[in-house]
C-alpha cells in the first residue's frame, strides 16, 4: 500500500507537471512561426522545467531538500530532468515526425512527451534532488 506521502508528491508533481505543460504549450505555440517546432519546443521545454523547479522544490518535495546551494540545485535538477526530458522530446518528435495530426496540433505531442517523461523525472526529483529531509 503506498503511504499518504508518497501518493500527496505524486498528485503535487502531476499538478506542477501540468502548470509545466501549459506553459510548455503555449510557449511552443507563440515561438513556433519564429523557431520551428522543434528548436521551439526545446526552449519551451527548457522555460517550463524552471517553473516545475520553483514548484516541486516550494510545494512537492516541502520537507525535503537538497542540501545543495540553491543555484547547484537547479543545475542538478535541470540535468536530471533532461534524462526524461529526452524520453519526452522523442516522443515528441516521433509523434510530430509520424502523426500528420500531432503535427497540425503540437499539443498533443506534447502532453504525450510529457506523460512519457513524467514517470522518470519524479524518481529522480524525489529520490536523487530531494532526498534529505530536514525537520
Amino acid at each position: 500500500m503506498l503511504d499518504k506521502e508518497f501518493v500527496r508528491q505524486i498528485i503535487l508533481f502531476g499538478l506542477a507537471g501540468s502548470v509545466g505543460f501549459l506553459l510548455d504549450v503555449f510557449l511552443l505555440y507563440l515561438l513556433r512561426q519564429h523557431l520551428g517546432l522543434y528548436f521551439g519546443r526545446a526552449f519551451s521545454f527548457s522555460v517550463s522545467t524552471i517553473v516545475t523547479w520553483a514548484i516541486n522544490r516550494t510545494f512537492t518535495f516541502i520537507g525535503r531538500r537538497s542540501l545543495l546551494e540553491l543555484h547547484k540545485e537547479f543545475i542538478s535538477y535541470f540535468l536530471l530532468m533532461l534524462m526524461g526530458g529526452l524520453v519526452n522530446y522523442l516522443v515528441y518528435v516521433a509523434c510530430i515526425v509520424f502523426s500528420l495530426t500531432a503535427h497540425q496540433f503540437p499539443f498533443i505531442a506534447v502532453a504525450l512527451g510529457c506523460i512519457a517523461g513524467m514517470f522518470i523525472n519524479f524518481f529522480t526529483s524525489k529520490y536523487l534532488i530531494f532526498k534529505k529531509v530536514h525537520i
